[in-house]
């Protein structure tokens, strides 16, 4: 079997849909570089382990045209692969402006060492070159946006009712490493409970991210975009793209939000309730998705280890009201 057929056949069990290339044979990226008169802006590392993304600008102006979904290391070629079945997905699903917030397919290429390359439009909210950098905090319009536009997707890529997934294998995790330890018992009590919650409940499944963060979600001016779709799912459980973009909407303030008891915990609540209803998931479960994404998190972290984060949760967890 082909590097190629394995990425399809894996590929497969995330995203379903075709792999159609606009052209036979890819042209490498250099030569698109030279013939659409493009440079690299800049690179980052992609949403999905083994992957880049590259971004393309105009030579001799500041407009980012696209972005490039490269494949660099394991993984990548079927990451790529997903992305573009997801975006062949969302091409179908989405009409007028919810549709243009999203990147879209120009075609192939080959990168360097012959690496599979996939080259889309540059969504809305990238910065050109040269500008300031995006705020290393959400702010709470941009939490407000992103929260609206996830509803909105979900609606339109709307599938069967399925269990919540989130936190689902973090909890066996910590269980594993943590049972026994005194110093984290009320956290893993918290979390248990939470994921006992949302166990019971059902939701409409539909297409997810995978990777809502400040590198792949843009908001400026009114306008969003939302790049890199390489860890995409379809007809997955919606609840880790809301409860991820709220961990990173909350940043260090966890605690106080899940408090309860500022204006910002206020705004953030009701972004989560909201998008919750939506779902037909009772309102009052918002803590219980964002401590659970939190974990999610901070265990990835802890496995680069960064225990930041799992600091932060239990000082969430003991922020809490009594009784929640």
């Amino acid at each position: 079997m082909t590097s190629d057929e394995r990425g399809t056949t894996e590929s497969s069990a995330r995203v379903r849909g075709p792999t159609a290339r606009p052209y036979p044979r890819p042209r490498d990226l250099d030569q698109l570089l030279r013939e659409q008169r493009l440079v690299i802006a800049d690179v980052i590392a992609g949403a999905a382990p083994g992957t880049r993304r590259l971004f393309l600008a105009d030579r001799g102006t500041d407009e980012l045209r696209f972005a490039v979904g490269l494949a660099h290391g394991q993984g990548g070629d079927e990451a790529v692969t997903n992305e573009v079945r997801a975006l062949a997905v969302l091409d179908e699903r989405l009409r007028g402006r919810l549709a243009a917030t999203v990147p879209h397919v120009v075609e192939w290429v080959d990168g360097p060492g012959g690496k599979r390359g996939l080259v889309v439009t540059a969504v809305p909210g990238l910065a050109s070159v040269g500008a300031p950098p995006a705020p290393a905090t959400v702010s709470r319009e941009q939490f407000v946006t992103v929260v609206a536009w996830l509803t909105d997707l979900w609606e339109a890529t709307s599938g069967p009712p399925g269990h919540v997934e989130l936190g689902r294998s973090a909890v066996d995790q910590v269980l594993s490493r943590y049972r026994g330890a005194a110093h984290v018992r009320p956290a893993i009590g918290a979390l248990l409970r939470a994921r006992s919650r949302l166990a019971q409940v059902e939701v409409p499944t539909a297409m997810t991210h995978g990777c809502l963060c400040a590198r792949h979600v843009f908001v400026r001016n009114g306008d969003i975009g939302v790049d890199d779709w390489s860890l995409a799912r379809a007809d997955h459980d919606p609840l880790g793209d809301l409860g991820r973009y709220a961990v990173e909407a909350t940043g260090l303030r966890l605690p106080e939000v899940v408090a309860g008891r500022t204006k910002f915990a206020t705004s953030v609540k009701a972004g989560m309730h909201g998008a919750l209803e939506a779902l037909t998931v009772p309102g009052r479960l918002w803590r219980d998705v964002l401590l659970l994404a939190q974990f999610e998190v901070a265990l990835t972290e802890l496995g680069h280890g960064d225990a930041g984060r799992l600091t932060l949760l239990q000082q969430a967890v003991h922020a809490m009201p009594a009784r929640t």
